[in-house]
């Protein structure tokens, strides 16, 4: 039987489309719906969000959720890993939002963030307590060895700087770094603030490390959709409701309520 050339023409127009679109496949075609917005973040960066070998807990996936639940969206936090496999996820469109995390040129080829900022967790430098240098800006860095967590990004121009300027050492967790500043292998930390006191706190090594001020950079950290994600449908949903619960002042609850939440266990954890 012959086949319809109207048939044929229009499989020829969506598989153009789709090329056009993925660039190899029909990624149209095969592209989940959105039954449930699969929720993730950095699976070791307490206290904003943290795997305990259970499920993801903290303070930016309970914002996340709690802004999910008040729009009425189904939705499943997901553990992925650290945070490589994380923004990986996000750009295969494996997961269809990232609880919180800093806009960067680099990561908005692949995520949409949103407008309303979630909570400041500004990038600060760390050194051993008595190896303390002056520092007022970025250029004081130029020829000290530093480190960082991999993954890592800090927006307003300090990763183009940091790439072009400094030495930095990439490890793969935070507890590393922190080892390594400890034995003098680099000669400071470049860290999130929340995530940085919360190791020492749990570690009980407040005492061997100091933070420098000011901050690398004063940038917010928001939620962040996956470009590839069906569930795009609820940005705007979400990111109005995300400023709702920062006017009421919510936000502040939440991260608060984790981070005492934290200190306990760590605590506990001490004695």
């Amino acid at each position: 039987m012959p086949i319809h050339m109207d048939i044929v023409d229009c499989w020829r127009s969506v598989l153009l489309a789709c090329v056009i679109a993925s660039g190899s496949s029909c990624a149209v075609a095969q592209q989940r719906e959105c039954s449930q917005i699969i929720v993730t973040d950095d699976s070791d960066y307490s206290p904003l969000h943290w795997y305990d070998g259970k499920s993801l807990n903290g303070a930016s996936i309970e914002i996340a959720t709690t802004a999910i639940k008040a729009i009425q969206a189904p939705f499943l936090v997901r553990f992925v890993g650290p945070l490589e496999r994380v923004l990986q996820a996000g750009k295969d469109g494996d997961v269809d939002l990232i609880a919180s995390l800093r806009p960067t040129p680099e990561r908005m080829k692949y995520l949409e963030f949103n407008k309303a900022p979630v909570f400041a967790n500004p990038p600060t430098l760390y050194v051993a307590k008595g190896h303390e240098f002056i520092y007022s800006g970025w250029n004081d860095l130029i020829g000290r060895r530093g480190g960082m967590t991999a993954g890592n990004q800090f927006g307003g121009g300090f990763d183009d700087f940091m790439k072009k300027n400094l030495t930095i050492e990439v490890a793969q967790k935070t507890y590393m770094n922190f080892k390594k500043l400890e034995l003098g292998r680099i000669d400071y930390l470049i860290a999130g603030y929340y995530n940085a006191e919360g190791y020492l706190l749990k570690s009980s090594q407040q005492s061997k490390f100091v933070a420098l001020k000011p901050a690398v950079v004063n940038t917010f950290s928001t939620i962040a959709f996956s470009k590839r994600s069906p569930c795009l449908k609820y940005q705007q949903a979400l990111d109005t409701q995300i400023g709702i619960m920062r006017d009421q002042g919510v936000l502040d609850e939440i991260l608060e309520r984790n981070i005492r939440l934290y200190r306990d266990v760590a605590e506990e954890v001490g004695n």
